[in-house]
């Protein structure tokens, strides 16, 4: 089973280098590494450029692409669209994925029923990492509202292409003012039509939650959570009552 990595970034040049040579640690490489660079003003293509030829060392194809849209959705769409092997895992430049990371993604596509998987972050700001890790065990437990984090998933090619995919992401997000992408909770949602999504806590990465070395402040930290809490409410409404639709109209075909 290949996989291909699909990092977008955007003024990453401080950090993409750590979270690329976290990939050459894996216990199984990758078998392709794309890197989109959204619109950066720094040297972030430059950096991904210049490891190519170690890459390949390691037989890995590392693509570095230009994205002009400076828009995180339209930066994973390219990626995903380019990418060529049937596990797509979708990771941020500053994400670290511990080393048997691509192993055991591997492992969980064994199961044909499992289109989508995601796992456990720790971040450098301790409450952020047991705020998540209280969520991760809640959909342990439920895992039919799950939802994989773009830092942190995988999900099936095959049925990224039977369905629509981010389509549409972009467009609700600027109807409605959406202050983040949340392009991994539209994807995974779109894809619990081709099979289940599941946490595997066994996955395992670290995430910044800063770049500044600033501490953010608990108070807006918590505003920020609450309303990235009440619009992934809607988004969840909205996509449900979308999923519905297309299955009425699927039948009534």
């Amino acid at each position: 089973m290949k996989v291909s990595v699909v990092i977008p970034a955007k003024n990453e040049e401080e950090v993409i280098q750590d979270c690329l040579d976290h990939l050459l640690r894996q216990t199984e490489l990758p078998h392709e590494v794309i890197v989109v660079d959204n619109n950066s003003n720094d040297h972030t293509f430059d950096r991904v450029r210049d490891r190519q030829e170690q890459f390949r060392k390691h037989g890995i194809s590392l693509v570095p692409m230009v994205c002009r849209y400076g828009n995180q959705i339209e930066a994973r769409t390219m990626g995903f669209g380019t990418a060529k092997y049937e596990v797509v895992v979708t990771i941020d430049a500053d994400t670290r994925l511990n080393e048997n990371w691509i192993e055991l993604v591997k492992q969980s596509f064994e199961d044909d029923s499992i289109v989508g998987v995601g796992g456990r972050a720790i971040y450098d700001n301790a409450w952020i990492t047991r705020l998540h890790d209280l969520v991760l065990n809640y959909y342990r437990w439920k895992p039919v509202n799950y939802y994989f984090y773009g830092s942190n998933g995988a999900f099936r090619r095959s049925a990224y292409k039977t369905t629509s995919g981010l389509s549409g992401c972009r467009e609700l997000m600027e109807k409605y003012q959406l202050q983040e992408p949340y392009d991994d909770l539209f994807l995974s949602f779109i894809l619990k039509g081709a099979g289940q999504i599941i946490p595997v806590p066994e996955l395992i990465c670290e995430v910044l939650s800063r770049r500044d070395g600033a501490r953010v402040p608990l108070r807006s930290g918590f505003q920020r959570l609450r309303r990235q809490f009440r619009e992934s409410l809607f988004v969840q409404r909205y996509l449900r009552a979308k999923l519905e639709r297309d299955t009425i109209g699927r039948q009534n075909v």
